[in-house]
């Protein structure tokens, strides 16, 4: 369009030329399309005006979405597939009936959002939050995608009125409802709710609640037969030579686990989730030489529970992947962090007493609200009964696992903590409250045990020589090693959450004062007299950095002088 105006600008220059003739031409031509672009300049143009109106508008979507704890990805799919969901879906979808990602803040590593198979990448885990911008997702897509619509949000600002006020009109009962709604089917999909959403929820009667719940339960169960769909269309669910049928995955080609079955025994599953069972994990898919080694489950109830208990950020993670990799078998977990299902951990989607499972996540009281109680109310927080006490006990260096810790907590799986979190009074009472939570866990665990049901192994040897330390825990799980597994596991041992090193907060530092380092070599000389007095093998104290042997000599010398 505008060059057509530019030449019929410069025609009509050179009419007005050819009427001036002579030396004239020149600047009539120089005049007229002067004259003609001045005007174009300042005639209206709808598209530029169009696309600036629309980056403001997605901007303002963008801050919206922040104002409102919004931390999901944002996940594109094939429209097409749409077509695999049924109508009543799509119409309890276009309902509102599915949670608003304005209002969501996952409890994980800040990722909402489930990747199909096909579309998963591997660096996708490094930008949680998405670099595409806000992208335009219909009702259908939604559905198949596990995806909520972004329809009518509710601010924080509205939604902490709704909370604290009775609504007087129509419309703001209409939007307290649907503010109910999405909580409510928040902190059923795992998600974590803000206060304002706690405090609508408590407006709700036990009837009401129970018929939300009910209409939302309804809608997971269609999503969730709609994905197997899927599955099947993209080639992912496959014959068993055995008769039957498997559902495959890799580390490219995840699967999304359906969130129900963690809160179901498999004795209570529907026909629908029976095939999870047959869920088959290869782990080195990229590797000829490892790519038929898989990792299952076992048949339901065919097992007992077994701790996989550790300290936090002692490696629990890590370890979990050295021995699914060493045994074939998923280990299992009394936490939910679906982080970690979409990486291929698939055993954290399960009930921990499913007896599906290897081993189980423990890291007891140490982590919630039990940290705070007394050691003799704490007691039975430590999942030990829970976990038949029997189990694997990880031990790690407590000066890097207190600095790990702090990490973790300030920033996720695989960021860092800022170095002013590791001074002051904040960093004193982490460590004062932290190491003496070490110590009784740790104590508790060796000494309210049989020696015989639990086996203890050291973060530093399993750094060392990982294959040689699963030797170890397959003898103890009674599991003869595959001399093969143990092979590609020597050429495959880096886990799936690992901290890269950083400039700016280097990982080799040391933020402890003389007399936290005290507490810290109180807790290790107990907890390794322990040890040697169970006939467990003991702390690898010269494998432990930041430990000083003749300052722990010191310190517990002074402290035989003050008592």
């Amino acid at each position: 369009m505008r060059l057509t105006r530019v030449l019929q600008g410069l025609v009509w220059a050179w009419r007005v030329g050819r009427i001036n003739r002579g030396h004239h031409l020149v600047l009539s031509i120089v005049s007229g399309t002067s004259l003609f672009l001045l005007l174009l300049s300042l005639t209206a143009s709808p598209t530029p005006n169009l696309q600036r109106h629309g980056a403001r508008h997605l901007a303002a979507r963008r801050i919206q979405q922040q104002a409102d704890d919004y931390t999901g990805s944002k996940i594109t799919g094939n429209l097409d597939d749409a077509k695999l969901m049924s109508n009543d879906a799509l119409a309890t979808f276009q309902a509102g009936e599915l949670l608003n990602h304005a209002n969501l803040t996952n409890t994980g590593n800040r990722k909402t959002g489930i990747p199909f198979p096909d579309n998963t990448n591997p660096q996708d885990d490094q930008n949680p939050t998405g670099s595409h911008g806000p992208q335009k997702t219909d009702g259908a897509e939604a559905v198949l995608l596990n995806l909520p619509v972004l329809s009518q949000p509710v601010s924080s600002t509205r939604q902490r009125e709704l909370a604290l006020e009775i609504p007087r009109t129509i419309s703001e009962k209409q939007q307290l409802v649907s503010a109910q709604e999405r909580a409510l089917a928040a902190l059923q999909h795992g998600y974590r709710i803000t206060e304002q959403q706690k405090t609508m929820l408590a407006h709700l009667s036990p009837h009401t609640r129970a018929a939300l719940e009910k209409k939302s339960l309804k809608t997971r169960k269609e999503q969730d037969k709609a994905y197997i769909r899927h599955l099947r269309n993209k080639r992912q669910i496959l014959p068993r030579k055995g008769g039957g049928e498997e559902i495959y995955s890799n580390p490219r080609m995840t699967v999304r686990f359906p969130v129900i079955l963690k809160k179901l025994h498999p004795k209570e599953w529907e026909e629908q989730y029976a095939i999870y069972t047959n869920l088959t994990h290869h782990p080195w898919a990229t590797s000829v030489e490892c790519i038929n080694y898989t990792i299952t489950f076992y048949p339901p109830s065919s097992h007992s529970t077994r701790a996989l208990a550790s300290f936090p950020s002692s490696g629990n993670t890590w370890i979990r992947y050295l021995i699914e990799g060493a045994t074939g078998i998923f280990t299992g977990s009394l936490y939910d962090d679906n982080s970690l299902t979409r990486k291929g951990l698939y055993g954290e989607g399960l009930k921990y007493d499913s007896g599906m499972t290897v081993a189980q996540k423990s890291h007891g009281y140490t982590t919630g609200d039990a940290m705070s109680l007394p050691h003799d109310q704490r007691l039975d927080k430590n999942h030990m009964a829970e976990l038949s006490y029997q189990g694997i006990i990880v031990i790690r260096n407590p000066f890097k696992a207190l600095i790990s810790h702090r990490h973790l907590d300030v920033g996720g799986h695989t960021g860092y903590a800022p170095k002013a979190h590791f001074v002051g009074a904040g960093w004193a009472s982490f460590v004062s409250l932290k190491i003496r939570l070490w110590q009784d866990f740790y104590l508790d665990w060796i000494t309210r045990t049989k020696p015989d049901k639990i086996h203890i192994t050291h973060y530093e040897n399993l750094k060392t020589d990982p294959a040689g330390e699963m030797r170890k825990i397959l003898a103890y799980l009674r599991i003869e090693p595959d001399e093969g597994r143990l092979s590609c596991l020597r050429k495959n041992t880096d886990g799936l959450f690992k901290r890269k090193p950083s400039k700016h907060v280097p990982l080799d530092s040391n933020p402890f004062t003389q007399e936290l380092k005290d507490l810290v070599y109180e807790a290790i000389e107990k907890v390794n007299t322990a040890l040697g007095q169970a006939g467990k093998e003991q702390l690898p104290l010269d494998r432990y950095e930041i430990y000083d042997p003749r300052e722990a000599k010191v310190a517990k010398y002074l402290r035989k002088q003050r008592s």
